[in-house]
């Protein structure tokens, strides 16, 4: 089993607690872990490396010295850090002879086995992915797909890199985030749905729960999805019930002081079991402190919209490119 990180030091912590979660839950399989490193530091690199032969497993380090390049000069990534660019050039990255890949972001924690996903027959699709309820019609249509589409979440990637290599998928990617001026709303993730838009399977939402499931009712996330071949309402509340994959998207960061993520003690979990959360004295699994007033008012804001999904919709597509510009502006 092959699995894919991007990390800085910036967000070793998070990371450590990701593989770890890897390794308790997947203890009957072999994996092999490739961080992709944007200067991550030699002590954290011997961190995450010992922890690995704890568990009797592989993991190596590939240096990205310079993101940029891939696209051949410097690129705008709209506030983020370019290192989210990686996984576009994963075939170039990885040693040839790796055929399947599984990518997960950093701010992840697995909960069951990986096995049954690691297996799943992509049916002849390039990617394997989630999909994502939230997306505005009007931002499809710009993506040049239908308005009843359906639109992945890039945060959990089950990849054929065979496909991926064969069909030039990065560079299809490349150059469709180029051709729109490199200023999509979720960079390469908005490029992967638009480009690959007819070669992606979806993959069941257990493997990537993101409290979107939490704040909408089911009513609210069939009506968003905007088909019928969405999940019935049994199968829906038994995978939210239990995910195999807790993605903490957004505003949802359990690390940081004050925040009520419904899986907040599964990260606590699995980062008490690393380095750096044995060093903590603190066993919540919080290490952003100073949020508390924020999540005052988060959580204020949840509780009044719960009666009026679609309200809350609204006003956070509207607060997100805000969001976005500033931190832009602060980069």
């Amino acid at each position: 089993m092959n699995i894919v990180f991007t990390s800085d030091d910036n967000f070793v912590r998070q990371t450590a607690a990701a593989i770890i979660s890897i390794y308790e839950n997947n203890k009957d399989e072999d994996v092999r872990i490739y961080v992709l490193s944007k200067g991550i530091s030699a002590e954290n690199q011997s961190i995450l490396t010992d922890m690995a032969k704890d568990y009797g497993q592989d993991l190596s380090f590939i240096e990205l010295k310079d993101v940029d390049s891939f696209f051949g000069g410097e690129i705008d990534t709209g506030g983020w850090d370019n290192i989210v660019l990686a996984r576009l050039f994963i075939d170039r990255i990885l040693p040839s002879d790796v055929h399947r890949v599984l990518y997960l972001d950093g701010d992840v924690i697995v909960r069951h086995s990986l096995k049954e996903l690691w297996e799943t027959d992509l049916q002849g699709n390039v990617l394997g992915m989630v999909q994502e309820p939230t997306i505005k019609k009007e931002r499809k249509a710009t993506l040049g797909m239908a308005t009843d589409g359906k639109y992945f979440n890039a945060g959990i990637i089950l990849m054929d890199l065979d496909a991926w290599r064969q069909k030039n998928a990065g560079k299809r990617i490349v150059d469709f985030y180029k051709a729109h001026d490199c200023k999509l709303f979720a960079n390469d993730q908005d490029a992967i749905n638009g480009e690959l838009q007819h070669e992606i399977y979806p993959l069941d939402l257990k493997y990537n729960y993101c409290n979107t499931y939490y704040f909408y009712p089911y009513s609210a996330i069939r009506k968003m999805i905007g088909n019928d071949s969405y999940y019935s309402k049994e199968y829906y509340e038994q995978m939210v019930k239990d995910p195999y994959i807790v993605h903490y998207l957004g505003e949802e960061r359990p690390w940081r002081e004050g925040n009520d993520h419904v899986f907040r003690e599964d990260f606590a979990k699995y980062y008490n079991m690393t380095y750096y959360g044995k060093q903590s004295d603190r066993d919540d699994g919080v290490f952003e402190l100073g949020w508390k007033r924020y999540y005052t008012f988060w959580n204020l804001f949840n509780k009044m919209m719960k009666p009026f999904p679609m309200l809350r919709l609204r006003i956070i597509n509207t607060l997100i490119p805000f969001v976005l510009d500033l931190r832009k502006k602060k980069k």
